[in-house]
Formats: structure tokens, C-alpha cells, sequence
């Protein structure tokens, strides 16, 4: 694996919002930044969710991202790239959507973190960015991915990010597609409802999915 280093560590606080006639609330802008961050079974204890029916909890403790896509998005839209875009907890270099598999076990720092699904993007990206940037992160698989916590402790900037064990072959990117295209394979279904260490969240949604 390649030298993987923690880049950013963030949490953010809820916030309201007004779009037309809609009010919401969401703590989907993560902006305040960490050199070093203590990580606990339900993640950083600053960060907080509006809607704990898709985020947050056990299974869902952190969202990791990457900067691999930083680029794309500077290319594409000619400016420098807003990094709360992803809202993520912790973003990485090098690691993305293309090279994480549900179920990898990764050290950083002191912590050890489980891979558990996907995040699935909603329309809260383009009410609080743009429409814009919910179609770049859709495009380009820019997702990132929700872990568990398997071993608490500190996790700091530029600190290593290590594979300990690869528990499938099903990656980040392809879960995704599953639910985009709302196709799967029996196998691979069956595969992911077995898994333990697939959220739940995504179990549930998957299974809706038609079989091919």
C-alpha cells in the first residue's frame, strides 16, 4: 500500500437552513480542525448530526474521505476546492472509494477503524453547497466511507494509515453502484447480508435492490 497520512481531521456542529420554503437543520459543513483528535466508539465527540436515522452511531462513527479527488474538482470547476464539501471527519491521501473494500481493517494513530459502507449522498449536499457539487461527488464516486471503531484512541495529523486485514473484496465504489444502479448480483448480495461487518443501514437498502 502506499504512504498513506492522515491530512485533515474535522467535526462539525449542526447548523439551520433555509431553501425556499424548506427549513432544515444539518451538520453536514465539518470546518472545525484538529491537530489531534480523541476517537471514541461513537467518534469524535464535537461532531454532531442532525439526523442520527442516517449518520452517526456505532456503525457509522466516523466518515473518512479522500483528497484524490481535490484535483478533479479544481480541474472541472477552475477554483480552489471548499474540502468540506466531503464532509468528512478525517481525510486521507492516496486511499479512496476505488481502493477501500467494506470490512478493511485500518490502523491510524492509536485507533484501529473498520470499514462499514458507503456514505450515500442526499439532497442536503446540493441545499447546503450546490447542486453543482452533489453532482461532482456523485460523478466521480466521491462518496467516502463510514467505519466503526474497533479501538479508541488519539488519531493526529500526518499520522500513517495501515491495512491490517482485508475482510472482503467488495469495494467502496462498487457498493455504491450497486444502490445507484439498483442491480446486484445474488451472490454478492448474499455475500454483504452475511457480512458482520456491513452497517445495517446498507443492508436494509441494498435488499431492496433487484437481483440479476
Amino acid at each position: 500500500m502506499k504512504n498513506v497520512e492522515v491530512q485533515y481531521i474535522f467535526s462539525g456542529k449542526k447548523q439551520s437552513y433555509k431553501i425556499k420554503s424548506k427549513e432544515f437543520q444539518s451538520g453536514y459543513i465539518k470546518r472545525e480542525a484538529y491537530t489531534t483528535a480523541y476517537i471514541s466508539k461513537e467518534g469524535i465527540k464535537e461532531d454532531e448530526q442532525a439526523d442520527s436515522r442516517y449518520h452517526g452511531g456505532v456503525d457509522k462513527a466516523l466518515l473518512i474521505a479522500s483528497t484524490n479527488h481535490c484535483q478533479a474538482y479544481e480541474k472541472e470547476f477552475d477554483e480552489p476546492i471548499d474540502i468540506a464539501i466531503f464532509s468528512a471527519n478525517i481525510l486521507l491521501n492516496e486511499l479512496d472509494e476505488s481502493s477501500v473494500c467494506v470490512g478493511d481493517i485500518y490502523s491510524i494513530g492509536e485507533v484501529q477503524l473498520q470499514v462499514t459502507q458507503p456514505r450515500q449522498p442526499c439532497w442536503k449536499i446540493g441545499a447546503v453547497f450546490s447542486p453543482s457539487a452533489s453532482q461532482f461527488i456523485k460523478q466521480h464516486s466521491a462518496t467516502g466511507w463510514y467505519v466503526r471503531v474497533l479501538q479508541e484512541g488519539n488519531i493526529s495529523l500526518n499520522d500513517s494509515v495501515k491495512l491490517i486485514e482485508r475482510k472482503s473484496a467488495i469495494l467502496i465504489k462498487d457498493m455504491t453502484q450497486y444502490l445507484d444502479s439498483k442491480t446486484i448480483e445474488k451472490n454478492i448480495l448474499d455475500m454483504i447480508l452475511a457480512a458482520n461487518f456491513v452497517a445495517q443501514s446498507y443492508k436494509n437498502d441494498i435488499s431492496k435492490v433487484t437481483v440479476i
